[in-house]
């Protein structure tokens, strides 16, 4: 979703920079001749198609990985100190999801309506679960 709208923003700006680029060039032609002019036009445009292509590619490659279920995961560490890692995570994993993700937790609190883990100490990240040991919540270090 995110990387869609990136491209959406690119496609935008691209428009933008070549419509500030056209004007700038109507406002400054006075001083170019006729030949210059038609230089600079032919070599936006080529740079507009550049772009354009450079944006078919990366949506090809997005629809490519949202079919393939791969979407930008991180390897499976089991490090804790991995941002990627932690953003990973979903409400309703199971503790051993949890675990391919971050690791074995270095400190653990189990109380009768669910666990908390610690990544590596209180001052750390910390990991809640429910009383049927499914994700609740978390906080990244």
């Amino acid at each position: 979703m995110k990387e869609t709208m990136i491209l959406s923003t690119v496609r935008i700006l691209s428009a933008c920079m070549f419509s500030i680029l056209m004007v700038l060039f109507i406002f400054s032609s006075e001083q170019v001749e006729a030949k210059d002019e038609l230089k600079t036009i032919v070599e936006l445009e080529r740079k507009v198609q550049h772009l354009e292509k450079r944006v078919v590619k990366l949506e090809a490659l997005l629809l490519q990985r949202e079919h393939s279920g791969s979407p930008s995961k991180p390897v499976l560490s089991g490090d804790w100190r991995t941002t990627a890692n932690w953003r990973s995570l979903q409400k309703g994993m199971t503790k051993q999801e949890v675990k391919q993700f971050l690791g074995e937790p270095p400190n653990v609190w189990a109380k009768s309506y669910g666990d908390t883990w610690f990544y590596p100490d209180l001052s750390g990240g910390q990991v809640q679960f429910d009383g049927s040991d499914r994700l609740e919540g978390w906080n990244e270090p």
